[in-house]
C-alpha cells in the first residue's frame, strides 16, 4: 500500500466516524414537541391526581379523628 492510498483510507475512516457520531448525537438529543394528544392526556392525569389527593386528605382526616364509631360510619356514608 502506498502512502497516498493510506492517507485516503485514513480520511475515509475519519469521515465515516464523524458521520456516525453526528447521527448518534442527533438521535440521542432528539426531543419532539409533545402533540395535542399528549398534552390533553397530561392535563387529565393532573386532574385525576388532584382528585386522588383530595380523597387521601379526607381519608386521613377520617382515620386520625378521635370520634365514636357511629359518627365515623355516618361520615363515610355521607362521602359516598
Amino acid at each position: 500500500m502506498q502512502w497516498v492510498e493510506a492517507i485516503v483510507l485514513i480520511v475515509a475512516i475519519t469521515s465515516f466516524a464523524k458521520v456516525m457520531r453526528a447521527r448518534y448525537n442527533s438521535r440521542l438529543h432528539h426531543n419532539p414537541m409533545p402533540d395535542e394528544a399528549m398534552l390533553s392526556e397530561n392535563n387529565a392525569l393532573r386532574r385525576e391526581l388532584q382528585e386522588l389527593r383530595e380523597r387521601v386528605k379526607v381519608l386521613e382526616r377520617i382515620a386520625t379523628d378521635d370520634r365514636q364509631s357511629r359518627a365515623l360510619a355516618d361520615e363515610i356514608d355521607a362521602l359516598r
